[in-house]
């Protein structure tokens, strides 16, 4: 029945083993597929919550949250840092060209040292941040897009006064913040051109 169908015993040992040898192949593939699937998944997986992490540790350290609430003007009391605390006085009323002075002056030419320095403290945090955040993108852990949210609602403001920001990053070496903030700029000016619409302002401030 087999020499009938098939020919000699050898030419149907052959088929055999072709037939087998394809499956074996194409379940290796398969297999492949299905890790290369799987790597993918908790590659993404991991990526999301470097970046949640990167996030959440600037927005839970309040020197940087309250950097970024002063670039758009919602912050107006500032808490001191612990140094400057007394029972008479550990908060102050800030105003934009109090920032402005902090970041521009020397500290010890401002009239309130205690000030300048809370600002610039926080500013430090917030740019230290952003430089990390950068090198992380930069070095493909995460990407752009993982860290986007809810960044760019402060960065119309922070782009608005570049020049001010810029000075005092240079100031303090964290260039790779620089870079961070750009890359929003960047991206609004990719929205306008392909003819996107920006609620520029988003929902509101995070």
């Amino acid at each position: 029945m087999i020499k009938a169908l098939f020919g000699s015993p050898q030419e149907f040992s052959w088929i055999v083993g072709t037939i087998i040898g394809s499956i074996v192949a194409v379940l290796a593939a398969l297999n492949l597929y299905i890790t290369y699937r799987f790597k993918r998944k908790d590659y993404k997986w991991q990526r999301l919550q470097k970046a949640e992490s990167l996030i959440d540790t600037l927005y839970d350290n309040k020197y940087a949250h309250s950097a970024l609430r002063l670039s758009d003007g919602s912050l107006t009391i500032l808490t001191l840092l612990e140094e400057f605390n007394t029972e008479q006085r550990d908060k102050v009323y800030v105003t934009k060209n109090d920032v402005e002075s902090a970041l521009k002056n020397p500290i010890g030419q401002d009239e309130d040292v205690a000030m300048a320095e809370t600002i610039c403290f926080c500013f430090d945090e917030l740019f230290y941040n952003f430089d990390r955040i950068e090198r992380y993108i930069e070095a493909g852990l995460i990407k752009f897009t993982d860290v986007k949210k809810p960044f760019d609602y402060y960065m119309d403001f922070l782009n608005r006064d570049m020049s001010l920001y810029k000075f005092y990053i240079d100031k303090i070496k964290y260039s790779k913040a620089d870079d961070f903030i750009e890359r929003f700029k960047k991206n609004n000016l990719k929205i306008v051109f392909y003819g996107g619409f920006k609620n520029r302002m988003g929902t509101g401030r995070p």
